[in-house]
């Protein structure tokens, strides 16, 4: 199985508010999706925005968003790549971030999205701001392990 990670960070309010409603789009999504921060995109966001003044940070970034995708020549059943992000969230992002994750089957190439929340839910001495390489490697290391290892640590 390859897999195909692209993460981008989001850099204004603007073009959070704009990630969440195209990621849970109903007519690319046709139900695929599910979000632990609320089930309609507004109170998605207002739980992303409600968690940002609750822990204000001095960074602009305002989240992340990572497009998974399976090499065109493999087939995966959409219900299949909704597990797949469904796992790889809860044990990478767990109960520490808002989220919000989708299956597009709108284009000839099915992908996952994940939109996350720069800001932490709850904050702890050891809570450290998410590192995006690390959860690429993750992925990679995991769900990729026939990839010789030395792509993998890139």
């Amino acid at each position: 199985m390859s897999l195909i990670i692209k993460m981008d960070t989001i850099k204004t309010e603007e073009h959070l508010r704009k990630s969440i409603p195209y990621i849970m789009n109903e007519r690319k999504t046709d139900g695929l999706c599910f979000s632990n921060a609320g089930i309609t995109p507004e109170q998605i966001l207002d739980t992303f925005f409600l968690t940002k003044q609750m822990h204000p940070t001095h960074g602009t970034r305002q989240g992340y968003h990572f497009k998974f995708s399976f090499s065109k020549d493999e087939t995966i059943a959409p219900e299949d790549a909704l597990s797949f992000v469904r796992e790889w969230v809860e044990e990478y992002l767990g109960d520490r971030y808002d989220y919000a994750c989708s299956v597009h089957k709108d284009r000839d190439h099915m992908h996952m999205h994940l939109v996350f929340n720069s800001v932490v839910i709850t904050v702890c001495p050891s809570s450290k701001r998410i590192q995006s390489d690390f959860l690429i490697r993750m992925a990679l290391e995991r769900f990729s392990p026939n990839l010789p290892r030395g792509i993998r640590n890139r």
